[in-house]
């Protein structure tokens, strides 16, 4: 484990948020077929990797997201450090911001959201929903899981999985491809059993070439427990 920042990568897909939400006992027809929705507008704003969605919180009967060009945070960081005076500690500070800005919740206050906004140039962006949140727990859980996956996280502290394919350099092109896609339908059944049994994991990965990085998005002791049971 250690110090990271973490990319959402490439979202598992629209099917795994319908997994995630279907499984959610505390949530009506309506609110999964809202969330669902949500999920998909989410997808549209990510635009393959182009942005990132830091942020969100409930404005009225919409939702207002915090989305950034996936470039735009290192930017910041540049163009505050060539502001600030020595003597400001400019370092800390920007790190002190990027931080707050990407751990915990994702979900902030209109304030909060709208001081992010204006500090990383950007205005927030209106989401119309098909119907009000509720303000129910399950539910602003779920949404702060579906942001992650299209955003960046810091962790101070979280484990992180590696499978290689031995031999893979090896390998032909074809049975490269083979091996591969093996080894993601693996994770990707393994995670789905996972999600039936209730165990809760977030699962991510990234590729590594021959193979694959994974991580549970959830932080603390039981989500690392929990990724090592994968």
């Amino acid at each position: 484990m250690d110090s990271s920042f973490r990319s959402s990568g490439h979202p598992t897909g629209a099917g795994l948020a319908e997994q995630i939400i279907g499984l959610d006992e505390n949530l009506d027809l309506a609110q999964r077929s809202n969330l669902i929705d949500l999920d998909r507008q989410l997808h549209a704003h990510w635009n393959l990797g182009k942005n990132f969605v830091l942020g969100w919180t409930p404005h009225g009967p919409d939702v207002l997201l915090l989305v950034v060009p996936h470039y735009r945070i290192a930017d910041y960081t540049i163009e505050t450090n060539s502001r600030l005076p020595d003597a400001a500690s400019p370092d800390d500070e920007i790190h002190a911001f990027i931080t707050r800005l990407l751990s915990g919740s994702r979900r902030f206050s209109t304030r909060q959201l709208t001081n992010a906004a204006r500090l990383l140039k950007t205005e927030p962006v209106t989401v119309a929903l098909r119907q009000p949140l509720t303000g129910n727990p399950a539910e602003t859980q779920i949404i702060n899981r579906l942001v992650r996956r299209y955003s960046v996280s810091y962790a101070a502290g979280r484990a992180v999985a590696l499978f290689d394919i031995v031999g893979f350099s090896l390998l032909s092109p074809f049975e490269q491809m083979t091996q591969l896609n093996s080894l993601s339908h693996s994770l990707n059944s393994a995670h789905s059993r996972m999600l039936e049994s209730r165990m809760d994991i977030d699962f991510s990965r990234s590729s590594t070439g021959d193979g694959f990085y994974i991580w549970n998005r959830e932080l603390g002791i039981e989500a690392n427990t929990n990724l090592y049971h994968f």
